[in-house]
């Protein structure tokens, strides 16, 4: 449209272009549009003189769904950008605070609020750009600084929208279903898309570079709804201790176990990747349940990791939506001295397993929680429960038959609830050595005294650099929603173990091989390979 020129100068790689804005005669003079056009023409009285400007917005007539705030739109690429990577939680919550609040009050008119722009953001980076240009280092920042010039004065265009309310004429009607919302995080989306693809560019430039082809196949190959969220291979924006503390969610206690995890999780494996395509599909199924509903986490359970991985998802990941869960434990681990307390205050609960009936003071416990969850709830989902409904862990990496005791007491407490069945993929499982020793009678003792004896010599093993388990891939598969279950027969039931069955055939399809387990399977059968 006619709101703005584009400058003839752009970045070496073309990839941006700076605009720049017409002066208020430019705008006055520009010929008014056909009203096939996407303007809005709005006037206002300044030293005698009409301004018009263009751009694209619904009328006022338009439902409020079809519209929404630049707050909103900031909160969005925030959360868009801390999901991918590309900013801290931290930062972004101290210039939200800055933005959202404190200008405001500083009731700030746009040549004061230019000279702090020029003070605090151009003038250091522009001379860090320059200190680097003239000494020959730091090249790639140098680079970087130079790229997001054309950027750095974008808050002068959006400031009047801070601390103004403005009101458009416009021909434009929105449509009944236009949703503004979703239209909002396509815009962000699209964005990550972009910047992401240059930088997929460059990155695939230096691998090229340095002849690494594996990793090179790699990134063509991952998708962008998988997140790396740990591992060596992630790197962090912030200190570990600062990321756990600006976390919005989760006590003193849980941000410890989560600044703890995030360093193990580190020394380990190579990366932790969690799958979100179809997590985000929660709520969706929310939408179809037509009411709030507790989110039944079921994971499949080959390690002790398996508690950690799931809590530490949600601690790491709060745009998902989801709580950190609470986790149904058995028996065992409360009788291990301070892990089962320290895992009772993260959010854990114990059940007796093997009593062939639904146990009163589980059905207490479980009742507890969803009354306690309808009491604070504050979005569509109510409580966050996290089971194994194989009960136990597997020992050579095959399913065991599902439990149902805790489906039947999830239906005797009342309440709807999603099943979100998820599969946690291994490379190497972190306590097979155990497992094997144990299933060959290598190991004697009570279950919590093995459980403490290869828990410490296993922290040992990790401290020493010992513990590899490659990469960790978690991915969900498509909610559950109890009622609309169908068995062999194609009938609706809510039977427990109709359930259950639903949940493992769903775990079963989401199971995942990488090149570590193709190079083991050849060495085993003495196979040749080729990774």
């Amino acid at each position: 449209d006619g709101s703005a020129s584009t400058s003839s100068a752009s970045t070496e790689e073309d990839s941006y272009q700076k605009i720049s804005l017409p002066t208020c005669d430019e705008m006055s003079s520009t010929t008014t549009p056909s009203s096939s056009d996407v303007s809005i023409s709005s006037s206002a009285s300044r030293n005698g003189r009409s301004k018009r400007i263009f751009t694209a917005s619904w009328d006022s007539q338009s439902q409020s769904s079809a519209s929404f705030l630049w707050i909103d739109y900031a909160i969005t690429i925030t959360h868009v950008g801390v999901v991918f990577g590309y900013m801290s939680r931290l930062v972004v919550y101290i210039g939200m605070v800055f933005t959202v609040k404190l200008f405001p009050l500083l009731n700030l008119n746009l040549d004061v609020y230019r000279k702090v722009h020029n003070a605090i953001i151009v003038t250091p980076l522009g001379f860090l750009r320059g200190f680097l240009e003239k000494f020959g280092i730091g090249r790639s920042i140098s680079r970087d600084l130079r790229l997001i010039q054309p950027f750095l004065d974008l808050p002068l265009l959006f400031f009047p929208f801070t601390n103004k309310s403005f009101y458009f004429r416009s021909e434009i009607v929105a449509l009944p279903d236009f949703d503004g919302q979703r239209y909002m995080l396509n815009c962000a989306l699209a964005a990550e898309q972009f910047v992401h693809r240059i930088g997929s560019k460059r990155k695939a430039h230096e691998c090229s570079d340095a002849n690494d082809s594996a990793l090179q196949e790699r990134m063509a190959n991952k998708p962008r709804s998988h997140l790396v969220i740990a591992g060596a291979s992630h790197r962090p924006i912030l200190l570990d201790s600062l990321w756990a503390l600006s976390q919005p969610h989760g006590n003193i206690l849980i941000r410890a176990v989560g600044w703890l995890l995030i360093k193990i999780f580190r020394m380990t494996m190579e990366e932790l990747t969690v799958d979100i395509g179809k997590i985000v599909c929660l709520a969706e199924a929310k939408k179809k349940a037509g009411c709030p509903c507790h989110i039944i986490l079921a994971p499949t359970h080959r390690s002790l990791y398996d508690f950690l991985i799931m809590s530490f998802i949600a601690f790491a990941l709060p745009e998902l939506g989801l709580d950190i869960p609470c986790i149904a434990a058995a028996e065992d681990f409360h009788r291990i001295p301070l892990l089962g307390w320290l895992i009772q205050c993260a959010g854990a609960f114990f059940l007796r397993r093997g009593r062939g009936a639904v146990d009163p003071e589980l059905r207490k416990t479980v009742k507890r929680i969803k009354e306690g969850a309808l009491h604070r709830c504050s979005n569509d989902y109510l409580s966050s429960i996290e089971v194994f409904i194989e009960g136990t862990r597997s020992r050579d990496r095959r399913f065991a038959s599902p439990k149902t005791g805790f489906i039947r007491c999830l239906q005797d407490t009342s309440g709807d609830h999603i099943i979100l069945p998820i599969t946690i993929n291994y490379e190497a499982i972190p306590d097979q050595a155990f497992l094997s020793a144990k299933a060959n009678g290598g190991m004697s003792g009570s279950g919590s005294d093995l459980l403490v004896r290869s828990l410490m010599k296993w922290l040992w093993d990790v401290a020493c650099g010992r513990i590899g388990l490659g990469r960790v891939h978690v991915v969900a598969a498509e909610p559950i929603l109890s009622p609309d279950v169908d068995d062999d027969k194609g009938i609706k039931s809510e039977s427990p173990g109709n359930i259950a069955r639903a949940i493992q055939s769903q775990q079963k399809n989401q199971i995942l091989i990488s090149s570590y387990h193709i190079e083991a399977a050849s060495r085993v059968l003495v196979l040749e390979h080729e990774t």
